[in-house]
């Protein structure tokens, strides 16, 4: 009799663990990205790595009401340095060396929550968390490897190296994967491996990750061979990404990586728009944004979505999928540096371009622009209305196309090979306007409407080149992925080049970029190149 009293409430229970995990056999598993402002304050690099560590477990337990199976925390979101990073590389490495964590390698299968001291407090307090929960983390931290300083493969002479690292966890709290960052952007102390590291993981749910961090998303090496080599569908993706109008924001830069490959990405972003720091999402390629945001201000954000799974190349069709769910953390529930200045950006540099200014009210628009041995070919249609564009008071954006073909500066230290046919917009009708928003006490306007876009270039079929298909919104995220095309066909020249056409396939109002941006890695440390044609 007692037995038959309980059974209800023990097959409800039953229910519901299977319900909060997503199996090898579920059409879809729920993905969540953090947007997190991490705890900078103070100079003991392991206090402050323990108190976002904290943080961490208070999120992902509120991600295991949603019933999350994987979730993804942002670039640097741990071992974060203090709010002056006017620092000595030997000062920033003498703070690693204690901040840092010695990480096992993967093949041990350690769950470090059971661990020795060997590793950080603030690692084995994720590794508590993901077991407490049940969920698949994602984290950065710092990692520390010693070494003999008389080797040649130390490359110091403070004995160890230092990693920028993510690691994985799963539902045991067992470290299944690291990943040490190749492509670096301006971290200083920091080391790369010899080689780009392939960090791949399988989970009980039947989907295989690969994960890079950052500027890892500009390089072929290795998040492109992460889904032409070894064929993964979804990347978890960390970073702390610095945003540059008008081509390479956080949401655009990443939902076009997804569209171009075609794959799952959940992307989590360090907050800091101060110093344009900001945006997070989950992409599903060609199928287009989830959700996304990319806040104005200081803010700690869970977004949370079902996540089709790839099968034998097809995205599977959801019926009725659930709706992507966003929950912003009180200052109570992480407290946050709380800083309400509007997001900064930084902007392209336009003097190198070959531009010419559009005017909408033409109607029709069709110019070949060249720079530097590469040429473009534009054709718009745009219908422009006057009495929308009247008023006191009233902003509205003007528009230039333009190409570029040369090297430009990353984090005003290395040079990078670059190759752009876009539009964009500008502030008024100077070229230092462009690229340059209103301000938040503006009364912006959109006159214009873009009926159609289509940009064509040649591309050659070289492994060291790569593009990507931008676009941009006042809101700062991409159009609608429906409404372009990014395609390739035959060139009339030879067999080893194709023509690469991207266009604008439904019409627009609220345009701001629509570009392709190419990048060329055999140009990556050329001379910058300095001044127009």
């Amino acid at each position: 009799m007692i037995m038959q009293d309980l059974l209800p409430g023990i097959l409800l229970l039953f229910a519901l663990f299977i319900i909060h995990s997503s199996t090898s056999s579920s059409p879809s598993y729920i993905g969540a990205v953090v947007e997190y402002r991490p705890v900078t304050e103070g100079e003991d690099g392991r206090k402050v790595a323990e108190l976002n560590a904290a943080h961490v477990k208070r999120i992902v337990k509120k991600a295991s009401e949603y019933n999350v199976d994987i979730i993804v925390f942002p670039e640097i979101g741990l071992t974060s340095l203090p709010e002056n990073r006017s620092w000595t590389i030997d000062k920033i490495r003498a703070h690693h060396r204690f901040a840092a964590s010695y990480i096992p390698e993967p093949e041990e299968n350690v769950v470090l929550c059971h661990s020795s001291d060997r590793y950080s407090k603030s690692l084995k307090s994720v590794s508590c968390t993901a077991k407490e929960q049940r969920i698949y983390v994602v984290v950065n931290h710092h990692e520390r490897v010693d070494c003999d300083p008389d080797s040649a493969d130390c490359a110091s002479d403070d004995a160890f190296l230092l990693y920028n690292t993510n690691v994985v966890f799963d539902r045991e709290g067992r470290l299944i994967a690291r990943y040490r960052k190749y492509n670096l952007f301006s971290e200083p102390g920091v080391n790369i491996t010899k080689r780009p590291e392939i960090s791949i993981f399988h989970t009980d749910f039947g989907v295989k990750f690969g994960q890079i961090i950052c500027n890892d998303i500009l390089y072929v090496n290795p998040a492109r061979q992460l889904l032409h080599q070894y064929n993964v569908t979804d990347v978890v993706y960390s970073a702390e990404w610095f945003s540059e109008l008008p081509f390479l924001t956080s949401v655009q830069t990443h939902s076009a990586w997804a569209f171009d490959n075609d794959v799952n990405l959940l992307s989590s972003g360090f907050n800091e728009p101060a110093i344009t720091n900001g945006g997070s999402g989950i992409y599903l390629g060609k199928d287009g944004i989830v959700k996304s945001t990319i806040p104005n201000e200081s803010a700690n954000l869970l977004v949370v979505a079902e996540i089709p799974k790839i099968v034998n190349g097809r995205r599977q069709r959801l019926v009725n999928p659930a709706p992507p769910k966003v929950y912003r953390f009180s200052q109570a529930e992480v407290p946050t540096t709380w800083d309400t200045t509007e997001h900064f950006m930084y902007k392209d540099d336009f003097s190198v371009y070959t531009t010419e200014i559009v005017d909408p009210k033409l109607g029709s628009y069709s110019k070949k622009l060249c720079n530097r041995g590469l040429c473009c070919d534009f054709e718009l249609e745009m219908d422009f209305d006057k009495n929308v564009a009247r008023g006191t008071g009233v902003d509205y954006y003007r528009y230039r196309i333009g190409v570029f073909n040369g090297t430009r500066l990353f984090a005003g230290l290395f040079t990078v090979g670059i190759e752009v046919c876009g539009l964009f917009f500008c502030s008024d009708d100077t070229l230092a306007s462009c690229g340059s928003r209103f301000t938040g006490n503006s009364r912006i306007v959109q006159p214009t409407t873009f009926r159609s876009v289509a940009i064509e270039r040649e591309i050659d079929q070289n492994k060291q080149k790569f593009y990507l298909p931008m676009t941009l919104t006042p809101s700062l995220v991409s159009i609608r992925a429906s409404k372009i095309s990014f395609e390739t066909s035959p060139s009339s020249r030879d067999e080893t080049s194709k023509n690469l056409k991207m266009k604008l396939k439904k019409p627009e109002t609220n345009l701001m970029t629509f570009a392709i941006y190419g990048r060329d890695l055999a140009k990556d440390g050329s001379e910058l190149t300095r001044s127009s044609e």
